[in-house]
């Protein structure tokens, strides 16, 4: 966490303002435009990085289960709590063992901001998502994708091929993106038939499968 430093501004004389040090980086928040380094804005978006206790146990217990064997998890956090900087650490320590991940969202906003998280901390990563195209990228170990899409760029695909998994050499018809954990943000929303066959089939792949949500009901037949 920053450092607070009661100190006088050279923009305003007449009072005492607070000063921060974000990251060796020494912030004003006066509002003048002769010291301040960083916008409000940009203050912000700092602090927004500096994960605080919860998150750190939260990735940390995420880790340890997984390292001591877990295969389905749910990770619970109230609104509000950071769940996306607790995402971007799991993302940043499975591609950092060599492994790949796929992040199911039904949400815009929040693929949006995941992108720009993963992209801000250097992890190189695609999206196979409606809306997206422009982030296709296959090669990236970290694909942001939607179940809807999957559904209908692949499922529906299957079935009108009239093979629903394989064909008859047992090759796999249109794979969905190879994953060593696969994250379900919002999980709570993701538990219905499509969300079910989508994770059943990484579990069969030996994928660790992690769900996050504060609100975990009616998930149990997914998540132990």
């Amino acid at each position: 966490m920053g450092q607070w430093l009661g100190s006088s501004c050279s923009g305003n004389k007449k009072k005492q303002v607070d000063w921060c040090v974000v990251q060796d980086v020494l912030v004003c928040c006066a509002g003048c435009n002769d010291c301040q380094v960083l916008s409000c804005r940009e203050y912000a978006h700092a602090m927004s990085l500096i994960a605080k206790p919860h998150q750190v146990r939260g990735v940390a217990e995420v880790i340890q289960r997984f390292n001591a064997g877990a295969n389905r998890l749910c990770l619970t956090s109230s609104t509000g709590t950071g769940k996306t900087l607790m995402i971007t650490d799991i993302i940043k320590w499975m591609v950092s063992q060599g492994g790949k991940v796929v992040l199911y969202s039904n949400r815009i906003l929040l693929t949006e901001q995941i992108l720009g998280q993963l992209k801000e901390a250097g992890i190189h990563c695609g999206c196979q998502a409606a809306q997206f195209d422009e982030h296709i990228d296959h090669s990236a170990p970290v694909q942001l994708c939607s179940m809807q899409t999957d559904n209908a760029r692949i499922i529906k695909r299957r079935r009108k091929s009239g093979f629903e998994d394989t064909d008859p050499f047992g090759r796999m018809m249109i794979p969905f993106p190879d994953a060593n954990l696969v994250i379900c943000d919002e999980s709570h929303l993701l538990k219905a038939e499509t969300a079910t066959r989508i994770l059943t089939e990484y579990l069969q792949k030996c994928a660790k499968i992690l769900g996050i949500t504060a609100t975990p009901l009616g998930i149990s037949h997914l998540y132990d």
